[in-house]
């Protein structure tokens, strides 16, 4: 699927308002719901559109959030992910390249209970899946953002003024 200015005006409506009404959206779009509809339609059939999900304040149910940066090798990568698929408190992962190679990892997991996630990582050493790990508490809120492509044009690119 080619994605165009259309795709990407639907895309900002959604993000800005995803509980919106889909007559909201295809006002914030420019579009009929009839369009709107059409083209949600689409979207989730091409895979462009996964679902839309909520943004938790996870503190406020008792999580904290912890950053751990750990080294692994690329043939670990995908023993190591698919570790991070099945713990139940994952929130984020990305593999990272560089001096190092690994992949950092996000997690939310309940207040007083670093010590579990370290021993986790603990046995993933022992087991020779990750060489070395860096367990990181955030000083401030997690900020979750959508994506603004009013910037981004399907043809030219982004287009963004960083000093303004």
């Amino acid at each position: 699927m080619v994605v165009d200015r259309l795709t990407l005006r639907i895309l900002t409506a959604i993000g800005q308002d995803p509980l919106g009404s889909v007559r909201a959206l295809g006002k914030s779009a420019g579009l009929s719901e009839n369009t709107l509809k059409s083209k949600l339609r689409d979207l989730y059939t091409n895979k462009v559109l996964l679902g839309v999900s909520a943004q938790i304040n996870h503190t406020s149910v008792g999580l904290e959030p912890i950053a751990v940066f750990a080294d692994v090798e690329p043939d670990n990568f995908g023993a190591f992910e698919k570790v991070c698929e099945l713990h139940p408190y994952t929130r984020y992962r990305i593999r990272y390249f560089g001096s190092n190679s690994g992949v950092f990892s996000m997690f939310s997991i309940p207040q007083h209970t670093t010590y579990m996630l370290i021993d986790l990582f603990e046995k993933l050493q022992q087991k020779n899946l990750v060489n070395s790990y860096k367990i990181e508490v955030p000083t401030s809120s997690l900020l979750t953002v959508e994506t603004q492509f009013n910037s981004y044009d399907a043809e030219k690119g982004w287009s963004f003024d960083w000093e303004g």
